[in-house]
């Protein structure tokens, strides 16, 4: 029988988003109910798929890639896609409902790695558009 998600759930899933580290405890006070049963709800929405893992925030400029930038390709070949997603300094792929095939995140060191980063995408696209990101809040 699949599980229906309750207010609690939901609560718990909007306090899941907020906090890249789960603190059951002090969770469990803002609900309003026990460690356990955090610990239990998270858990099952867990199983069922509802959330997925946890995600780590880190200082980009502090590991060397200051460069953000959203790139925007048009492909040549609909094949090309999985070979793009590979590339290196791609944090993220999203595929858009119009416009462009793909939309990248990308994240790297200098501007000239980002150029680097084109040139190695243009072997599969027909069209790239850049758009640098300046900071993300």
């Amino acid at each position: 029988m699949k599980k229906k998600i309750d207010s609690l759930d939901l609560r718990l899933v909007s306090l899941l988003e907020q906090n890249l580290t789960p603190n059951f405890s002090e969770i469990a006070k803002i609900l309003n109910t026990s460690p356990s049963t955090v610990f239990r709800r998270v858990k099952e929405l867990q199983r069922i798929g509802l959330v997925k893992g946890y995600k780590v925030k880190l200082d980009y400029a502090m590991i060397g890639k200051k460069v953000s930038a959203l790139v925007y390709i048009k492909l040549k070949d609909q094949n090309s896609m999985e070979e793009i997603k590979k590339m290196e300094g791609i944090e993220e792929v999203f595929i858009p409902l119009s416009g462009w095939d793909i939309i990248a995140k990308v994240r790297v060191a200098t501007t000239n790695e980002l150029m680097e980063f084109k040139q190695k995408v243009s072997n599969f696209a027909s069209s790239i558009k850049i758009e640098l990101i300046s900071k993300e809040i």
